[in-house]
């Protein structure tokens, strides 16, 4: 009975709320972390009410309460301002060091050679530290929602004189991160890789042939040293919460083969020198911007604390995909020795997991089968976390997705970078799976949101449009980086708009048209 309570109460919080959706492919292991949000408030001394993972066949959507979202970034906002953000951010930093010495650890054991009780001890060990590490910069989840429902409307306020362009473009510039994202920074010596190339004659020949990596390795024992330390410190770049598997150092050699033969010298050093002078170029920007407007004090704190807050958030989306990489690992060893598919024992609880060990597959396998096709995972203040499945599931999943019917030829988001134009138009490519669906040169990107593993495709694109994402998201950092027209936070331009359509992104209003032929 309690538990049929439980949901019917579970039921009335669910259709009082307008909820913040984020979404990915992941393996419930590397998402797990976030159950962070229950301890949140030990650091921080506040945290989310509610929060609700939907999972169904390894993708994930993650529903966060729109209004708490707000109040929580206003409340970091003035910790920022105030200066008291920075202790619980160096426990943080504490957190992620600890995390970093047991990626070294378990690069040098191996876990065949583990015993059960060793391989669980080792996993349970990562978990806290895994977790650990995620959960105060969750407090950051809501910069999207604050930023574009309290600090846009103040900016353009306060700078009523300015047309929205300009206003637009300021704002932009204003919140940008003052570093490099973690892909600039692989961009950035990816390049200067390639530049190596162009110096060396006999690499380059020899990059023009079908060649073997251990041939280069012969040829030229430095250039391949130099290749190496990239993959070592990069193989990551590429994975997301699903596809944890590291690039190989050929699988790197194999992208300077296509760089080089894409573009030229000339193409490759400007890019290389825009990246390398990309913070001494932001910074000089914003000193420019704001030699020319007048602001209020309080409102270019505000402008500081969103562009902190947008580096910390690709600081902790590193640490979480470097850390995917592990988790994956130790559940494929695990589910080796229980005999169950590592995708199906993925959706166990990691304090069950002793019990899986020990108990074996026949007492789990039904539970975990039925939670891998759905499942729904529910964390509420003051209350346990549960997990629904089956029927329970069904009903909840019906009322977190209803159906819309979406009939309409012109959308509004957010432009979060110009590309240096007005507009651009092109055809549509929606594109959920970056590694399955296809997309060509030229076509406008359009998706739920991005995540590293778009970068091959965003690189290719006229255009993106994000359903999901405000000025401090991936698409947002990436495209300003790599100067590509992007409009994000149009809720459902993946309902809206087919493959093959033809639109026109109009940049200085954030609208995206359907153009009729």
């Amino acid at each position: 009975m309690k538990n049929k309570t439980d949901l019917q109460n579970l039921i009335k919080e669910i259709q009082g709320r307008k909820f913040w959706i984020a979404s990915a492919p992941v393996l419930f292991q590397n998402c797990y972390p976030w159950i962070g949000f229950i301890d949140m408030r030990k650091y921080l001394g506040f945290g989310f009410k509610i929060v609700i993972l939907t999972l169904k066949n390894n993708y994930l959507w993650q529903f966060i309460d729109e209004d708490e979202n707000y109040l929580i970034t206003k409340r970091i906002v003035e910790m920022f301002i105030k200066k008291t953000i920075f202790k619980p951010f160096k426990v943080w930093q504490k957190f992620q060091k600890k995390l970093i010495k047991n990626f070294q650890h378990l690069n040098k054991i191996n876990l065949k050679e583990l015993s059960n009780k060793e391989l669980v001890s080792e996993y349970l060990n990562f978990v806290e530290n895994f977790t650990n590490e995620w959960t105060i910069p969750l407090v950051m989840e809501g910069t999207a929602v604050y930023t574009e429902k309290s600090l846009l409307p103040k900016f353009k306020k306060e700078l009523n004189t300015l047309d929205n362009k300009t206003i637009s473009e300021y704002f932009t510039i204003l919140t940008q991160p003052e570093k490099l994202s973690f892909i600039g920074k692989e961009r950035l010596d990816f390049l200067k890789i390639c530049l190596i190339i162009f110096r060396n004659k006999k690499i380059l020949k020899f990059l023009k042939k079908k060649i073997k990596i251990s041939k280069i390795k012969d040829l030229d024992p430095p250039f391949y040293k130099q290749l190496l330390e990239h993959q070592k410190k990069f193989y990551w770049v590429r994975t997301n919460y699903f596809k944890t598997e590291p690039i190989t150092i050929f699988k790197f050699f194999l992208f300077l083969k296509e760089e080089i033969k894409n573009k030229t010298k000339k193409e490759i050093n400007k890019e290389y020198r825009d990246l390398k002078n990309y913070s001494k170029n932001i910074l000089k920007r914003k000193r420019d911007i704001l030699r020319e407007i007048k602001i209020s004090q309080r409102l270019k704190k505000e402008l500081e604390a969103i562009s902190f807050f947008s580096y910390c958030f690709d600081e902790r989306k590193e640490m979480a995909l470097r850390g995917s990489h592990y988790a994956a690992e130790l559940l494929k060893e695990l589910a080796d020795r229980v005999k169950i598919s590592y995708l199906t024992l993925d959706c166990a609880l990691p304090e069950e997991m002793p019990k899986i060990i020990s108990e074996g597959k026949k007492k789990w396998f039904k539970i975990l089968s039925q939670r891998k096709k759905k499942f729904i995972f529910v964390y509420q203040y003051k209350t346990k976390w549960q997990i629904y499945a089956g029927i329970k599931a069904e009903n909840l999943w019906k009322i977190l997705f209803k159906e819309e019917q979406v009939k309409v030829k012109m959308i509004e988001g957010i432009t979060v970078s110009r590309g240096e134009r007005n507009y651009t138009g092109g055809r549509v490519r929606v594109v959920i799976n970056p590694f399955k669906d296809p997309f060509r040169p030229g076509e406008i990107l359009v998706t739920t949101m991005t995540r590293p593993e778009f970068l091959p495709l965003l690189k290719k694109a006229r255009g993106i449009i994000t359903d999901e994402g405000g000025m401090t998201c991936h698409a947002a950092i990436i495209s300003r980086e790599l100067n590509i027209p992007c409009i994000v936070g149009t809720k459902k331009a993946t309902k809206v708009f087919k493959n093959g359509d033809r639109i026109i992104l109009r940049l200085n209003h954030g609208k995206i048209e359907k153009v009729n032929l």
